[in-house]
């Protein structure tokens, strides 16, 4: 039988350019046709495993090389193989493979398009600080879609983590984990200066710290809830939170004199008020802070008197008048004083 001639050895050649072996099978060489098919599909593994979009043009030259590679050893082995009776005509060798060429292009242009697709929803998703759902969208981007070879799987990775220190903060805030929650925050700050994120993340962490503070302060935890108020007031002031931060602080320290009342630790009550009349004038917390540091004086005295120290009792008396003159409790002690 003649051997191959040029025209279908090149058809063959075509049909190997598909990357599925279909030349060799056409030769029917299948043992040869298998193994350099499971060496494309190796290499897809391969690519896909080892992060290929990070280094495309090495993949792009590697499947280029095996592509043109199995190319010329069809031609080769088409050269060395007899002409069988089964044959058929160069350009029908030719049609075929163009068909699968075709195919192949729409199938790869499909995924292509699909991978810009999901990253453009992602993309739209993150700008709106909708980290779930952009965390979601960058992830398939940087799996099912790593493959494209595009910039964009690269941009969705870097994208991906910062959701992801977002969505972790958002996730322990939601379960009262604060320490971790404004880690969180914090640290996306931190690494992502640039990053779309910035201004609702400080929002967020500025009102975890206020959320903390509040529950600091149901625990009776006082000056660890100031703690945190100072570090909004610090690194936040320019946040909602941030802009309200001392009427937070005034209600803390009205809570704290409160407590030192109840428990008749007058003098640190007082002291309390007083620096809440002090630091925090326009507070609303404060309009009643010197009604409550006259009245606490006179549980004080009360106290006193019951205790048979009449003269300490009768110098808190005094006191009343003399700081709080304008107060109810003022205008009583001047009479007892």
């Amino acid at each position: 039988m003649p051997s191959w001639p040029l025209a279908s050895s090149l058809a063959v050649a075509c049909l190997n350019l598909t990357g599925l072996s279909l030349g060799y099978f056409y030769l029917r060489r299948w043992v040869r046709g298998l193994v350099h098919l499971l060496a494309m599909v190796g290499l897809i593994i391969g690519a896909f495993l080892t992060n290929a979009a990070s280094v495309p043009m090495f993949w792009r030259v590697a499947f280029g090389v095996w592509l043109l590679w199995m190319a010329f050893d069809g031609v080769r082995q088409a050269r060395r193989t007899r002409l069988p009776t089964h044959s058929v005509h160069s350009w029908q060798l030719a049609l075929i493979a163009l068909v699968v060429l075709l195919v192949e292009a729409a199938v790869l242009f499909g995924y292509g398009a699909l991978g810009r697709q999901e990253f453009a929803v992602g993309v739209a998703a993150y700008e709106a600080a909708d980290c779930r759902t952009a965390w979601r969208r960058f992830h398939r981007v940087t799996t099912l879609y790593e493959l494209t070879l595009s910039s964009n799987v690269a941009v969705a990775d870097a994208r991906r983590v910062e959701c992801g220190l977002f969505v972790f903060a958002e996730n322990r805030a939601q379960q009262g984990a604060y320490a971790e929650a404004v880690s969180g925050y914090e640290a996306l700050l931190g690494r992502y200066p640039l990053s779309a994120l910035i201004s609702v993340a400080r929002e967020r962490a500025a009102a975890v710290r206020a959320e903390w503070a509040a529950v600091l302060q149901q625990e009776r935890e006082f000056a660890a809830a100031l703690d945190q108020l100072q570090i909004v007031q610090d690194h936040y002031a320019d946040t909602a939170v941030g802009e309200n931060v001392l009427g937070l602080s005034a209600d803390v320290y009205a809570a704290w004199a409160a407590a030192l009342r109840a428990e008749r630790d007058y003098d640190q009550a007082i002291l309390l008020y007083g620096w809440l009349l002090a630091d925090y004038p326009d507070a609303p917390a404060a309009q009643r802070a010197a009604t409550l540091a006259a009245e606490t004086y006179l549980d004080w005295a009360a106290a006193l008197r019951r205790e048979g120290a009449y003269e300490t009792a009768i110098g808190k008396y005094q006191a009343i008048s003399q700081r709080y003159p304008e107060t109810a409790a003022g205008q009583e002690s001047a009479a007892l004083a």
